[in-house]
């Protein structure tokens, strides 16, 4: 059977996955790759990709393909919000495809949020309940509510961890002023979801971004303490969402929270923004 290589283009980082298919219909993962690129950061609300982030693009993936290669893999590569949205994205996917050969898809935001929903079928076993997927991007926010393996309900929202933090956190400081603009920004955002959304809302929500991974291990080293337990409580992520805002810049996080330098920006915001998502 053959390898298969699948690249995410995100605005924060870019995801590699190479994987065989067995014989019971799942997937063997051979192996996993990331880096943070950052394509859609500094850009003025992604409007365009700037030559650094595009020289950290070609870079990151020169090396993914070369990698994939070695396992024969056949490869397909999408992009999301921060190709999606910019002026310049033809530039930049003829500078990829000299560059490293792939012919990259830019693929809208709700075949982002059903991709990520069948990802996730792959993962946990929950394809028989009905569940509500949150991935908070850099660039863009996907909402899915699904069961047995069919979307009821997708969007997606130019709400990211990047985009929040250039608006309302750029010099890393938590200011209240800055969080109160920030936190009435997305409730005005998200009025319009709220109302689409078919009722009633999931009670299992399930976090597919580096903003939850984050927030789960701030829950258990922080919150509980050495818990390995996989999930959280919505007064978890308050108590969580209480300690961030209390380290005012992103050195106290770094060395308070032993956050990663590629985190501790942009965690701000995107804790926010899970917070105001319920």
């Amino acid at each position: 059977m053959s390898v298969l290589a699948a690249i995410d283009m995100g605005t924060n980082s870019f995801h590699m996955v190479v994987v065989e298919p067995n014989e019971s219909g799942g997937f063997q993962i051979l192996t996993r790759e990331k880096e943070t690129v950052r394509l859609g950061s500094g850009a003025g609300d992604l409007e365009t990709i700037t030559p650094e982030a595009m020289e950290r693009a070609i870079e990151c993936l020169n090396r993914f393909v070369k990698i994939a290669k070695s396992r024969n893999a056949s490869i397909r590569a999408v992009a999301t919000s921060a190709v999606r949205e910019a002026r310049n994205r033809t530039e930049f996917l003829k500078m990829v495809k000299k560059a490293t050969g792939l012919r990259v898809e830019v693929i809208h935001g709700q075949e982002e949020a059903r991709l990520i929903y069948l990802g996730i079928l792959q993962a946990i076993p929950v394809f028989d309940q009905r569940i509500l997927m949150i991935d908070i991007g850099g660039g863009s926010t996907e909402y899915l509510i699904g069961a047995g393996g069919v979307p009821e309900f997708a969007s997606s929202l130019k709400l990211g961890a990047i985009r929040l933090t250039d608006r309302f956190f750029a010099d890393g400081q938590v200011r209240s002023t800055s969080v109160e603009d920030c936190r009435y920004f997305l409730r005005l955002n998200l009025l319009g979801l709220r109302a689409e959304m078919p009722e009633p809302i999931p009670e299992i929500v399930i976090g597919s971004s580096g903003t939850a991974r984050t927030i789960l291990e701030l829950v258990q080293n922080h919150i509980r303490h050495n818990s390995e337990q996989q999930e959280f409580t919505a007064a978890e992520l308050d108590q969580v969402v209480e300690l961030l805002l209390s380290l005012k810049t992103r050195k106290q996080r770094e060395s308070k929270l032993e956050l990663d330098d590629r985190r501790s920006d942009i965690i701000i915001a995107g804790s926010l923004l899970l917070q105001e998502s319920f």
